[in-house]
């Protein structure tokens, strides 16, 4: 995560603000902005995926039946 403050804007890390969590990091951003996200990850020897969107919905939780699950060590 330290690697991370000194490469993503406002991440604040060092400063004890940032929204870190032991499984990983869920950014959310505009859509139009997630491949120059993340090949700049990448660029900086980083992991990063698009995991999906965020769509308007009724509030309401749906279980997905035989969702992939992507492993990233």
């Amino acid at each position: 995560m330290a690697k991370i403050d000194n490469i993503v804007a406002n991440y604040k890390f060092t400063q004890g603000l940032s929204a870190e969590t032991s499984g990983g990091l869920l950014v959310c951003l505009p859509k139009q902005a997630a491949s120059d996200f993340i090949k700049e990850m990448h660029d900086n020897g980083l992991e990063s995926n698009f995991v999906g969107t965020v769509v308007k919905g009724s509030n309401n939780s749906v279980v997905v039946e035989n969702a992939s699950i992507e492993e990233i060590a």
